[in-house]
């Protein structure tokens, strides 16, 4: 779309902010390409009957993850895999469901299975998850995330934690799957949004170092969710352009604050949780299937279908669809809204995409 007068004549010489200035040019022209791997074009079983359609849900066990995966389960010739860290609670979970024979659980911690802090184990290159050879995913659900249970508002680096909860976890999960072949042309990806990043000025944007932001350095813990959930957008929205044979979008499952534990975060800061429950009285919530309901529409509905209302729930790849008027109104493609230019500036989005791979490929470097 168009910009505002005078806006890449301030931009234009702005370039991503690295440290040591390490990574160059050439380095961010290898990184834009070094994901252009074949995608499995294969939708058919090996005796040329349809397959069974294959779900892959992180963050399986508990909240709104877990009700999307009792609501793919509904119709029995799905599979789902449940991606969560804790055995314990994946069982637990599965019994909720009745153990159905068509879930099975996998290991997974958005948080440790992508680690840039040098004393930490780095697992980012390589294979996140070891799926069947005849698996082919058709929809993946980047669920978990949130402010998790490993955050303190007194730790320095609170932010850098939520970006691997919330964003590089699930970065180093998606490219593992390409990299595995078990994404198809046609395969949907539909990462976790919130609100809380159409809070801050437009004006904000513009002006922000996103790598500061994604090591925690840029605001104060309580700023800094909204901060990520917004940069969580920008990147799969710029994602979805290098992958046009893919539908990726993001998505809020609207405010839901009963069965998600959403209060119960250890991560949380106090000041945070009363604000959210301030906010969530004043602007209202949604209940948990009605949250999982947002993420069946663009995991299983064809793009360009509207809803009851008449909205389309399912625009173009790339799209970021939340509520724009408080937490349950005006549902719709934030991308595509003047009030929130920044999220469909693709400038900006490649600001962030070079923020996000620079880091990516920084921290392979320490591997």
């Amino acid at each position: 779309g168009l910009q505002r007068p005078g806006y890449y004549r301030c931009t234009r010489l702005r370039q991503p902010h690295y440290e040591d200035q390490r990574v160059k040019r050439s380095i961010i022209n290898r990184i834009r390409n070094k994901d252009r791997v074949e995608i499995n074009s294969s939708n058919m079983s090996n005796d040329n009957s349809p397959r069974r359609r294959v779900f892959l849900v992180t963050g399986g066990n508990s909240g709104i993850g877990l009700e999307t995966i009792r609501q793919l389960i509904a119709d029995e010739t799905n599979k789902v895999y449940m991606l969560c860290r804790s055995p314990e609670r994946a069982k637990a979970a599965l019994s909720r469901l009745g153990n159905p024979t068509n879930v099975e659980f996998i290991e997974f911690d958005a948080y440790k299975n992508y680690c840039t802090d040098e004393e930490e184990a780095l697992s980012s290159t390589g294979n996140i998850i070891v799926l069947p050879t005849e698996d082919i995913i058709d929809g993946v659900l980047l669920n978990a995330g949130g402010f998790g249970e490993t955050l303190s508002s007194s730790n320095k680096k609170c932010a850098s934690k939520l970006a691997k909860l919330n964003l590089m976890g699930h970065v180093a999960l998606v490219k593992s799957l390409i990299k595995q072949q078990k994404l198809h042309k046609g395969s949907r990806i539909v990462a976790s949004g919130s609100e809380a990043c159409l809070t801050i000025p437009k004006r904000d944007w513009y002006n922000a170092d996103f790598q500061k932001h994604l090591q925690g350095t840029a605001v104060k813990h309580m700023f800094s969710y909204g901060w990520i959930k917004g940069i969580v957008a920008l990147y799969w929205s710029a994602f979805a352009r290098r992958h046009p044979e893919m539908y990726i979008t993001t998505v809020s499952p609207e405010c839901v604050k009963d069965g998600t534990g959403f209060y119960n975060q250890k991560g949380m800061p106090g000041i945070a949780t009363f604000g959210a429950k301030i906010a969530i009285l004043m602007n209202g919530s949604h209940s948990v299937d009605q949250g999982a309901k947002r993420y069946l529409d663009s995991l299983l509905s064809e793009e360009g279908s509207n809803g009851d209302d008449g909205v389309c729930i399912i625009p173009k790849s790339g799209s970021f669809l939340a509520h724009r008027i408080g937490y349950t109104k005006d549902f719709g493609d934030v991308t595509e809204d003047s009030r929130w230019a920044s999220f469909g500036d693709n400038h900006l989005k490649d600001l962030v995409w070079e923020a996000v791979e620079g880091i990516l490929l920084d921290a392979e470097g320490k591997n």
